[in-house]
């Protein structure tokens, strides 16, 4: 290379034919790499830089200098787009995990996740809603094999109803205790016959009833051991 050609610095200011300041390349101390655009006020509006540990960057700042939308990509090789409101607080996120799953998130103003679309490596699309504690309260999803699913959980983020329709056309609607046990499933069948179980507090079935395509009902009782001991009809 011709070194007459050449410029070597640690910073570089181009400026306009006014003599302002319009851009600036810089390199830190800590190795980090930055290129700012200023506009005619003076003001950076947009920076595109190398992070010490290599990681690249892009920040768009607003008139009031204030950082609102944000491009990079981590060590690891995971994008990030972030979105911020006027107090620079990220309020909208876009990703794509290093396992390749993609993922939008929403927060509040306290920077709190409240909201969340990603879709899993197997394809499974999920929509969740977050409490203001940072509690999973509500999540929809459709499994791989194309049943819709919905859990909602209670304040401490344990699911406790959960309503899914399956392949075959038959839908069951689970309750569960604040331990985790499943305690009452309510089912309609393909053939429209509909159910009703009921489990103890250690998850075992106790109690089933339902109605039969003829419309007739049925009952069984069930010891702790899983094993009838009353059914009607017989």
């Amino acid at each position: 290379m011709d070194e007459s050609k050449t410029i070597t610095a640690q910073g570089l200011n181009i400026t306009d034919s006014k003599g302002n300041l319009r851009a600036s390349i810089a390199v830190e101390e800590n190795g980090a790499v930055g290129f700012t655009l200023v506009d005619d006020k003076g003001k950076p509006r947009a920076l595109m830089f190398l992070s010490e540990n290599g990681s690249p960057g892009i920040h768009l700042f607003d008139n009031s200098y204030k950082v609102r939308a944000g491009l990079s990509l981590s060590s690891d090789g995971a994008p990030l787009i972030g979105l911020a409101d006027d107090k620079c607080q990220v309020r909208a996120a876009m990703d794509v995990s290093i396992d390749g799953t993609p993922g939008i998130g929403f927060l509040d103003k306290n920077g709190q996740a409240r909201a969340g679309i990603s879709l899993a490596p197997d394809g499974t699309p999920t929509i969740e809603l977050v409490d203001d504690k940072g509690k999973l309260r509500a999540n929809m999803a459709l499994l791989p094999d194309g049943s819709p699913l919905i859990r909602f959980s209670d304040y401490k983020g344990d699911s406790r109803i959960s309503i899914i329709l399956s392949p075959d056309g038959s839908s069951v609607i689970g309750l569960s205790d604040d331990k985790g046990k499943a305690r009452v499933g309510m089912s309609l069948m393909p053939d429209g016959s509909p159910g009703v179980n009921l489990f103890d507090n250690n998850g075992k079935f106790r109690v089933g009833m339902g109605l039969q395509n003829d419309g007739s009902p049925k009952i069984a009782l069930l010891d702790d051991k899983g094993r009838p001991f009353w059914m009607r009809p017989k």
